[in-house]
C-alpha cells in the first residue's frame, strides 16, 4: 500500500474541513432545455430527502455515501499500502453542481453512477440544500462550514438558468476566473487558512470555468483523551512491520459492536450529533475485505448495529496528507462521457456558439488532510475537477479496543448518517 503522510501532532484543537472543486473549459452546446425554476419555493421545501430522523439515512445522503465509498475502495485498490484519506461529502457536492448543467448521456450516466437513477434534479438539489443547512446548525459545539464558487473566464457566459439554479440551491458565488491567486485565496478564506489551492498559471488559461466547494469542520472529542496516558506502542502496518506510535487510550461508554471478526467503536463530538466510527479487522482479516464490504453497503448496515457499552479504547494520534487523480476512477464507475471532448454534454451551463469547443472534464485532482490527537480531529480536502476545451449498555465484560494494526475510519453525521470523511490507516507515524 501506498502510505500517506502522518507526523506528530502540533495542535491541540480540531479542525476537520474538505474542499471540491471542479474545474472545466470550454467546449460546444446543445439547445437549451428547460429547467424547473430555481427559486420554486415547493420544491425547495423537500427536506425529507435532505436529512432524516436519527439513526435513518436520507436518499441524498446514501447517495453520497454510496459514491464515495465506491471511490474509496477504488483508491485503496490501486494504493493497497497507503493511507487513503477522502471526502464523501465534499466530491459529491461538487459533483451535484457539475450535474445540473449536463445533459443527453452525460447526465445519464451521473444518474446511474452518483444517483442509482433514483432522485429527479429538484429534489435533489432542494435534498443537498436542506443537508448542507442542517449540518450547518448540527451542533453549536462543533463547527461545519460549505461553501461553493463558480468561476468563469470573461469569454464564457453562463445560462441564466444554471447560474441560478446553483445560487438559489447551493449558494454559489459566481467569480471571475482569471488568476491562480483568485482561486487560492477563496480556498484559504473558507477552509480557514488550512487548504491552499495554487494552480499553475497555464492550467488557468486553458480553463473557462471552476466550481469549487469547500468544507470547514473544527470539533474536539465529547471526552478527550489524557495526554498522560498516550504511551509509545506497537502499530503492526499493512506490510507486517511492527513501528512505534504513540497511543491515546481512554476508559468509557462507547457505543460499539463486534462481530465476525470486526470490531468498530463510536467517538463522539461535541454534543455527539458528529462522530468517528473505526473500524478494526481482526487480525487474520484483510484491510481490503473490509473496505470492500463497507462500498457493498455493510457500512449502512454496521451503523444500525451500534450500540452502547463501557469498554477501553486505544488508538494512534496520526497526521496524514494523500493526493489522488480521481478521473480513471470515476470512468470505471461508469461516468466517461463527461471526460470525452466528442462525447460530453454539458449544454446546460453557457452560451455557446454551434461552431464552439464544448465543456468537457479532463482531469479531477484531490487532496485531503487529517490530524487526530487527544483533542478531536483536524481535517481538510481538496477536490479539483479540471476540463480542457477540445473540438467535438450491556452487563457483560467491558470490551478492549486497540487499533495497532490498520483500520478504517469515518467522520459522520450520525442524525442524517452523512459520511464527511473516511479513511484506511496503514502507518500512523509516516512522515508527511
Amino acid at each position: 500500500m501506498k502510505k500517506l503522510c502522518i507526523r506528530q501532532l502540533m495542535a491541540t484543537s480540531i479542525i476537520l474541513f474538505s474542499l471540491a472543486a471542479i474545474f472545466m473549459v470550454s467546449e460546444a452546446d446543445d439547445v437549451l432545455a428547460q429547467q424547473i425554476d430555481p427559486l420554486n419555493e415547493s420544491a425547495a421545501g423537500m427536506s425529507d430527502q435532505g436529512i432524516s430522523k436519527a439513526g435513518t439515512m436520507s436518499p441524498v445522503s446514501s447517495a453520497s455515501n454510496d459514491l464515495g465509498l465506491r471511490i474509496f475502495s477504488q483508491c485503496f485498490k490501486t494504493q493497497p499500502l497507503e493511507n487513503v484519506f477522502i471526502s464523501p461529502y465534499s466530491i459529491f457536492s461538487a459533483l451535484v453542481m457539475l450535474y445540473n448543467g449536463a445533459s443527453a448521456n452525460t447526465r445519464a450516466e451521473f444518474d446511474r453512477v452518483m444517483l442509482s437513477g433514483g432522485i429527479e434534479i429538484v429534489t435533489l438539489n432542494a435534498s443537498c440544500m436542506e443537508l448542507r443547512k442542517s449540518l450547518d446548525a448540527a451542533d453549536p459545539k462543533v463547527v461545519f462550514e460549505a461553501a461553493n464558487s463558480i468561476w468563469v473566464k470573461k469569454t464564457l457566459k453562463l445560462k441564466e438558468n444554471f447560474s441560478k439554479f446553483n445560487k438559489y440551491y447551493h449558494s454559489s458565488e459566481a467569480l471571475p476566473l482569471e488568476t491562480p491567486e483568485a482561486i487560492d485565496d477563496w480556498v484559504k478564506k473558507n477552509t480557514r487558512d488550512k487548504i491552499s489551492l495554487l494552480l499553475p498559471d497555464e492550467t488557468i488559461k486553458m480553463m473557462s470555468m471552476a466550481l469549487i466547494n469547500a468544507i470547514y469542520f473544527k470539533g474536539s472529542w465529547s471526552k478527550t483523551f489524557e495526554a498522560a496516558k498516550t504511551k509509545k506502542a506497537d502499530f503492526k502496518t499493512a506490510d507486517g512491520k511492527a513501528i512505534k506510535c504513540d497511543m491515546m487510550e481512554t476508559f468509557d461508554d462507547f457505543r460499539y459492536f463486534e462481530s465476525g471478526g470486526l470490531q468498530a467503536v463510536e467517538l463522539p463530538y461535541g454534543s455527539k450529533r458528529f462522530v468517528m466510527r473505526i473500524f478494526l479487522p481482526a487480525p487474520e482479516y484483510s484491510i481490503k475485505d473490509l473496505i470492500d464490504s463497507l462500498a457493498a453497503g455493510k457500512f449502512a448496515e454496521f451503523s444500525k448495529k451500534f450500540y452502547k457499552r463501557e469498554g477501553t479504547v486505544k488508538i494512534p494520534k496520526f497526521k496524514i496528507s494523500y493526493e489522488n487523480e480521481l478521473s480513471e476512477v470515476l470512468k470505471m464507475l461508469g461516468i466517461s462521457d463527461a471526460f470525452s471532448p466528442q462525447n460530453a454534454d454539458f449544454g446546460k451551463m453557457a452560451e455557446l456558439k454551434p461552431d464552439s469547443p464544448k465543456l468537457f472534464v479532463n482531469q479531477v485532482i484531490h487532496k485531503t488532510f487529517v490530524e487526530v490527537n487527544e483533542e478531536g480531529t483536524e481535517a481538510a480536502a481538496v477536490t479539483a475537477v479540471m476540463m480542457k476545451t477540445m473540438s467535438a449498555v450491556s452487563a457483560i465484560e467491558p470490551f478492549k479496543f486497540t487499533a495497532e494494526r490498520p483500520f478504517v475510519f469515518a467522520i459522520v453525521d450520525s442524525v442524517s448518517e452523512t459520511l464527511i470523511f473516511t479513511g484506511v490507516i496503514n502507518d500512523p507515524v509516516k512522515a508527511e
